[in-house]
């Protein structure tokens, strides 16, 4: 996983020579964050490659900025909306009716395991029926 914090001072050096002098914080820290993910998703093979991919990290960040600016919002942790390894080899022993079983051998709570089920399905219905556009009525 690409992590901002493990990124060299020649790694940041690009992305840093972009940044106005008062940027903020929140923001260098988004924009790090993105470049750190570019690097690692995207791996330059030359100086000016590295030069694009932060100035596409920064250009994110101020396009961000410029379509959520002055909104005050929670962004919540990857692992609220991604299934755990855990959560598919549950659903991999899912017969429809085994829920309390399912419960009882993970140390889990029937409710817990119920959400799990829904978070899944909610997945597996997006990965095979996208979103499905309907016609509006004549």
């Amino acid at each position: 996983m690409a992590d901002s914090a493990r990124l060299t001072p020649e790694q940041r050096g690009p992305l840093e020579g972009l940044l106005p002098l008062k940027y903020p914080d929140r923001l260098k820290g988004l924009a790090l964050t993105v470049y750190a993910r570019l690097l690692h998703e995207m791996p330059p093979n030359d100086s000016a490659q590295m030069h694009r991919l932060a100035w596409l990290a920064f250009s994110i960040v101020e396009g961000l900025c410029e379509e959520h600016g002055g909104a005050n919002f929670y962004m919540m942790s990857a692992k609220q909306y991604k299934l755990t390894k855990r959560d598919r080899e549950m659903m991999s022993r899912f017969t429809g009716n085994n829920i309390p079983q399912l419960a009882r051998e993970s140390g889990l709570s029937e409710p817990h395991v119920r959400r799990i089920v829904a978070a899944w399905y909610r997945e597996y219905q997006q990965r095979h029926q996208g979103s499905l556009a309907l016609d509006e009525p004549p």
